[in-house]
């Protein structure tokens, strides 16, 4: 597997996995190989449809104009060359600026072309699949083992399994376990960075870039999939929560009552900034926000002042609260003890949507939710 990097289209096209046919230049024509048009046949033949096809190509401008046989159903295009004007390519996902795609991808190989984020992964491993293709961005469908397929319960219902982190190494070993997304708390080395000024102090500026930095590494890991920051605006600025949000799904949690203002000013604050982003010529966007709560109110979500303003919860098993009332549209657990067969059955009893455990413990926790009845 390799990953390059180019300039993504903003034609809204959806991230796509297909085989990737080479566009020859022979004698001024522009054509496709004898083994890409037999690979084609063979799959229409066989009754399987169209192949869905990325075009790589030097230029776009000809890949999106040729004209290709019934065979083929065009559904991205990667280009050497870097375009000032990025063509209209309405459902096609386009990344142009990628240096030597023509050497680097070969005929019939798997792509995975993520336009938002201008970024190509040759030959994927499975969780690089499974995690587009289990947010239904990918298709065709893909056949994976049970380490990167959702874990359903006896009854059919979806349990999403993140995996906390603490650095970049657990993010990759959460990846290879099957994660569907991760969990980065105010105690991980993601958060724990800083940069000096000349007089040795601490600058702002160079600790936003710094965790920026790591926290992108975190998220292209994850191939723009679910990140979860669970820290306070004390240790991470709105700035970078808005660049990460243009990277990846991100949900930001904090506490309720350790906003210094409140929501209504941080998301004032934060599409500030994303104005100032993007008049400079770089993406953000705002993140979907959580409540961390360390157990239900009494009552109903929507009658909590301090969580009617909050997309989802987040809270600890340490201790079972009473859930009766409490309806947030998303609600996940930090769960201590996934082993632990009675305890995963009453969290999910208690309208769990999702649960967060160690990378280590993510095919244990899945075996467990596969053997639960509600």
């Amino acid at each position: 597997m390799s990953v390059l990097l180019g300039r993504g289209s903003l034609s809204g096209a959806m991230p796509v996995l297909a085989t990737a046919a080479l566009l020859g230049d022979a004698s001024g024509r522009y054509t496709l190989s004898d083994s890409i048009l037999a690979l084609a046949a063979r799959r229409v033949r066989r009754g399987d449809g169209p192949l869905d096809t990325v075009l790589v190509a030097n230029d776009a401008a000809h890949a999106l104009l040729l004209r290709l046989p019934s065979e083929f159903s065009l559904v991205g295009v990667i280009a050497e060359q870097s375009l000032a004007f990025v063509p209209p390519a309405d459902g096609i996902a386009l990344v142009s600026g990628v240096a030597e795609a023509l050497s680097e991808i070969r005929d019939g190989d798997w792509v995975i072309v993520d336009p938002t984020r201008g970024r190509i992964v040759v030959s994927p491993q499975a969780e690089e699949i499974a995690r587009l293709q289990n947010a239904r961005y990918l298709r065709p469908s893909v056949l994976l083992g049970a380490a990167h397929t959702p874990a359903r319960t006896l009854t059919g219902r979806t349990v999403a399994v993140w995996a906390q982190v603490s650095t970049l190494e657990e993010v990759q070993s959460a990846l290879a376990n099957g994660a569907d997304g991760i969990l980065i708390g105010e105690d991980s080395q993601l958060l724990a960075v800083g940069g000096e000024g000349e007089e040795g102090e601490d600058t702002e500026q160079d600790t936003d870039e710094a965790m920026f930095g790591l926290l992108r590494q975190a998220a292209d890991a994850m191939g723009g999939g679910e990140v979860c920051i669970a820290a306070g605006v004390e240790a991470i600025h709105p700035r970078t929560i808005v660049a990460l949000a243009a990277l990846c799904r991100l949900s930001w949690a904090m506490r309720p009552d350790s906003l210094p203002f409140s929501i209504a000013e941080l998301f004032g604050e934060m599409n500030d900034l994303i104005d100032a982003e993007e008049d400079e010529g770089r993406r953000a966007a705002l993140p979907r926000l959580a409540a961390v709560v360390s157990e239900a109110p009494e009552g109903s979500g929507a009658d909590d002042p301090s969580l009617v303003d909050f997309d989802e919860a987040l809270w600890t098993a340490e201790t079972l609260p009473n859930f009766a009332g409490f309806l947030p549209p998303v609600l996940r657990v930090v769960l201590a003890k996934p082993e632990d067969q009675n305890v995963m059955e009453t969290v999910l009893s208690l309208g769990a949507t999702g649960i967060v455990v160690a990378a280590s413990q993510i095919e244990r926790a899945k075996d467990s939710i596969r053997q639960v009845e509600s």
